[in-house]
């Protein structure tokens, strides 16, 4: 499909890698505290499918980027996972749902895009916010890894510019998340020695200390590929 960057049913077929794994699933973790409906902004299919598929309840999808794209198209391309009896699709984020929505979840700002999104924030109800995004360490993850298909376009991959944005549009951060942090880095990056070598019980070990630092929160972020800014309503805009 023009402009999402891969064919159907590639797309479907395609399960995301351990850091955007654990990321969605903290998403949807957080909007299921929340409760109520959820928006999704998504920079492209990739993100759409993976939150959308983890979320309960009432649902609305927008594609920044891409607005005009048609249901049966964005349908096509989201595929069997996602049930379109809880979900619409909105053209705009003037949508009046928009200002319903409990949590929104915003996967992944691009440099185009994200000074107007962060703008129309100002016009939706009082909500949990859960940004997404990827440091310059993201060609460590297999979906920036090759191929034609990227999960964004243009990614913005400042987490501290987003972190800073929210709080002057009145939210608060309540806490930043990096997956696959800098230790974890190291033990994936030495476990490769010992499978060179065929020492099966050193690798189980780098591996265990892998996924024991896998998940970091505060300054660690910046370090990591994938992060996650979590911020709710709070203080005064002006």
């Amino acid at each position: 499909m023009e402009g999402w960057g891969y064919t159907v049913p590639e797309a479907w077929l395609q399960r995301p890698s351990l850091s955007y794994h654990t990321a969605f699933d903290l998403c949807a973790a957080q909007a299921a505290r929340a409760g109520g409906p959820t928006a999704v902004l998504a920079s492209g299919a990739f993100y759409a499918r993976e939150v959308v598929r983890r979320l309960d309840g009432q649902v609305l999808l927008h594609f920044p980027r891409d607005p005009g794209l048609g249901e049966s198209e964005i349908q096509t391309a989201l595929g069997p996972e996602v049930d379109w009896a809880r979900l619409r699709v909105a053209s705009s984020m003037m949508d009046t749902a928009m200002a319903e929505a409990q949590t929104l979840v915003w996967a992944e700002p691009e440099r185009d895009t994200w000074q107007a999104i962060l703008a129309n924030l100002r016009d939706l109800g009082p909500c949990a916010v859960l940004v997404l995004g990827t440091t310059w360490l993201r060609r460590l993850v297999p979906e920036w890894q090759g191929g034609a298909y990227r999960p964004a376009a243009a990614p913005l991959g400042s987490r501290g510019r987003i972190a800073e944005a929210l709080r002057r549009e009145g939210h608060a951060v309540r806490e930043t998340y990096g997956l696959h942090g800098p230790r974890s880095l190291l033990w994936g990056t030495a476990s490769r020695i010992p499978a060179a070598l065929g020492r099966d019980d050193l690798v189980d070990r780098c591996v265990a200390g892998m996924r024991q630092d896998f998940i970091v929160r505060g300054w660690q972020a910046r370090w990591a590929p994938v992060w996650l800014v979590v911020a709710s309503e709070g203080g005064d805009r002006g």
